[in-house]
């Protein structure tokens, strides 16, 4: 299987706890449909993202072009300021296993858009052949910013980083 976890792209400053995408955001989600059709990033199956405005809007796009819905996921939102570090990593971490468990077929590809925080959670509990632990990885996250892993062995395998570019 194939795992794109992309950072939403970059979001208004309104000063508001769920602010939408700014015009840069609105043509880094228009790029994502682009780089799809142009064959530079595999075809999902499945739009899964977090329940912020940001994280929806930066795939509904692609969802409308490729006729696909959206799947809301609370687990793949920012950490809450009630949530210690310890239950945060666990959520994170219970959500990438249940992620791979999900996926029987070796050809799907499942795009998931969340947070910076989230991601960088993530890099501390995917097993990979990279060491996800570098900060070459954990400081990568720019908005935009996406990584595609093989999933398909118990060893992960980074495929490709890069940010939605305009």
């Amino acid at each position: 299987m194939k795992l794109v976890l992309f950072r939403h792209a970059e979001r208004e400053n309104s000063g508001t706890s769920n602010p939408p995408l700014s015009a840069r955001g609105i043509q880094q989600a228009k790029a994502l449909v682009d780089l799809v059709q142009k064959s530079r990033l595999p075809l999902p199956q499945r739009l899964i993202c977090s329940p912020k405005l940001r994280t929806h809007m930066t795939f509904i796009d692609l969802a409308s072009h490729l006729k696909i819905s959206l799947q809301i996921r609370p687990e793949l939102d920012e950490r809450s300021p009630i949530e210690d570090r310890k239950l945060f990593a666990n959520r994170v971490r219970s959500t990438l296993g249940g992620l791979q468990q999900q996926t029987g077929a070796a050809s799907l590809c499942t795009f998931i858009c969340t947070h910076v925080d989230w991601l960088e959670a993530a890099m501390q509990e995917i097993t990979c052949e990279t060491d996800l632990a570098h900060d070459r990885y954990l400081d990568c996250w720019a908005p935009g910013h996406f990584m595609i892993f093989d999933t398909s062995q118990a060893l992960w395998t980074l495929e490709k980083m890069e940010t939605l570019s305009l």
